[in-house]
């Protein structure tokens, strides 16, 4: 589930578009210009601490961050800035237009099949597409150049990666740079529950997108603009026309997950017409932003936490679920932890996460606040004081989550991938998992969609559907938190539902809790977990009183749609239609119920 944007110092300043080495790539083109670090609005710089609404920072934070390389407190304060703008949305307020339509425009000319804005996730379908010989761009607002804080995913989900000829095995080799076994699940009260192979290998983000890139544009022939800003959209008859600008600036990234230093638009412009536009630029997008209309998050994942070095009492096994305090604040605090960069032996280094989910209500806390928190109980969660730590990074980020996913296209010839389509899981931190887990999917469907020219807002929404297993998630996410404006009767409620429910999959086996573990749901595994709650009815009333019927109701349609996919997914035919329309339907109507029941994990 750790995906968390880390905060980088600025690096260098290309004032130029350039090509990559200082050379025309063999087959492909590369250009640069210089980065804005937001494809929104940019945000306001928060000019001191104490803000209405943004919490002050403890003199523990400040030293703990002035201790990390750069300025991770300016990027925890625009951090703070971002999330307070979330608190305040009310539903109403004015969102940018960024796509319009024509539908009787016919371009001339058409560069593109695919052109893709935003490069960090959006490079696999790229190269996905172009080994199919598809003309793809990739377009990115900086330097598409992966962060330091790792990936941590497992064996298995890289293998897609191979599977499609993408990557190979060498390759994924080098790009795994700590690996570890078992990892850790448990709440405060119960016994642990150790599982192998599960987000236990650390792959380098640098790595990995330096590698994917120059297969992209050396090997395959495709096209990357960096430092190029996404300004609008216009969709016509037989394409649409993508607008870029230049930009010069600082290049770095903060740990919000969508804010940024900020950087300088040029005049220069850009106009490319592709036949597909595929937004990849996240959960911040401002296309997504215009889709979701000003719609407010139904929750959120706030994450701190950092990557530091020390003498660790133990740094050979990870934790992905674990919790050790009661409710304190409306808040139940979960950890994190993995060793990091320990290829070729043992680290010194440690990444450590604590996160929440909440609502977005103005008495939450702010990040800097949360990271307080964080700091007060890493000693007692790692057995080292925030003194032996030397920490290297600093990480924070708040991921919005909307039951209103995934999000469907609302354009002809518009598609949404990676974090901007809502497909990862609403317990998870982000969508490098979630993206590898579709990738071979949207491949397939994005071919098949310019083969048959299935460009419709229509069709393209097949390739967004429904998903029951993920929206039966929003109930776990909702039992993992408590609203702001709830008292609490009992601090130990979560803790104890997530006990109870933990230990009636691991009762279960490898084939309940696994799946669970990676963020796939089944209708066998989770009725099986369910009816081993039952043997406690007490706790299951308290269960029901915690979470709330209107919430209970709303998931027991989830789970029953869940159970008809799990049915009609086992019984639909495997054959092939007649006509080019029909073979495009079919085919997205097989993957919604293949991955609407997860059974997609079977074939892992």
């Amino acid at each position: 589930m750790a995906f968390v944007v880390e905060f980088v110092a600025g690096c260098g300043r290309p004032t130029k578009a350039h090509c990559r080495n200082g050379r025309s790539a063999r087959r492909g083109r590369y250009y640069t210009a210089a980065q804005r670090p937001s494809a929104n609005d940019p945000l306001p710089v928060v000019e001191a601490p104490g803000k209405k609404g943004v919490g002050n920072v403890s003199e523990r934070v400040r030293d703990f961050m002035r201790r990390a390389p750069g300025d991770p407190l300016s990027g925890l304060m625009r951090a703070d800035e971002m999330w307070l703008k979330m608190r305040m949305r009310t539903g109403k307020e004015h969102v940018r237009t960024v796509i319009d339509e024509t539908p009787s425009e016919d371009f001339a000319e058409i560069d593109f099949d695919v052109l893709i804005c935003g490069g960090s996730l959006g490079i696999f379908l790229a190269l996905a597409l172009a080994k199919r010989g598809i003309r793809v761009a990739v377009v990115e607002r900086g330097r598409l150049i992966g962060r330091d804080q790792e990936w941590n995913v497992s064996r298995k989900e890289m293998k897609i990666l191979i599977e499609m000829g993408l990557l190979t095995g060498e390759d994924i080799e080098e790009a795994i740079v700590s690996e570890f076994n078992p990892v850790r699940v448990s709440f405060k009260g119960m016994d642990d529950i150790h599982i192998s192979d599960i987000l236990n290998c650390g792959v380098s983000p640098k790595w990995l997108l330096e590698k994917a890139r120059t297969r992209f544009v050396e090997d395959l022939g495709g096209t990357l603009l960096e430092e190029h800003l996404f300004e609008n959209a216009r969709v016509g008859h037989n394409a649409v026309q993508v607008n870029l600008r230049v930009q010069s600036g600082a290049s770095g990234s903060l740990g919000s997950g969508g804010a940024g230093t900020e950087g300088e638009s040029s005049s220069e412009t850009v106009a490319l017409r592709a036949r597909l536009l595929v937004d990849a630029m996240g959960n911040f997008s401002p296309i997504v932003q215009q889709q979701r209309a000003g719609e407010i998050p139904e929750g959120v994942c706030l994450v701190v936490g950092s990557c530091a070095r020390a003498d660790w009492p133990s740094n050979d096994q990870g934790d992905l679920l674990y919790s050790f305090t009661p409710i304190e604040g409306n808040l139940q605090y979960f950890w994190e932890a993995f060793p990091s960069s320990s290829k070729g032996g043992p680290s010194d280094l440690r990444t450590t996460y604590m996160f929440s989910y909440l609502d977005t209500n103005m008495e939450r806390p702010s990040l800097a606040e949360f990271y307080d928190a964080y700091l007060n109980w890493l000693p007692e969660y790692q057995g080292k004081e925030i003194h032996e730590i030397e920490p290297i990074r600093a990480l924070f980020a708040a991921f919005p989550t909307y039951k209103n996913s995934p999000l469907r296209t609302k354009f002809d010839r518009l598609l949404m991938f990676g974090d901007s389509s809502g497909i990862q899981s609403p317990l998870s931190f982000g969508g490098f998992g979630a993206m590898l887990r579709h990738l071979r999917r949207i491949d397939l469907a994005v071919s098949e969609a310019l083969k048959y020219d299935a460009l419709d807002k229509g069709s393209l929404k097949l390739l967004s559907p429904y998903m029951p297993s993920l929206s039966v998630t929003w109930l776990f996410q909702r039992a993992m938190s408590v609203p702001a404006d709830r008292e609490v009767a009992d601090p130990d409620i979560i803790n104890k539902v997530l006990r109870s429910n933990f230990s009636a999959m691991d009762r279960m086996g490898d084939s309940t809790l696994r799946p669970f573990l990676q963020d796939v749901i089944q209708f066998p595994g989770l009725t099986r977990a369910i009816t081993g709650m039952m043997t406690d009815p007490v706790l299951v009333w308290k269960i029901l009183n915690h979470v709330g019927l209107a919430p209970l109701l709303d998931w027991w349609v989830h789970y029953v749609a869940l159970a008809i996919y799990d049915v009609r997914h086992r019984l639909l035919p495997d054959t092939e239609s007649s006509s080019s329309s029909s073979t495009f339907e079919h085919n997205r109507l097989r993957e919604s119920l293949k991955f609407g029941a997860g059974r997609d994990y079977d074939e892992d």
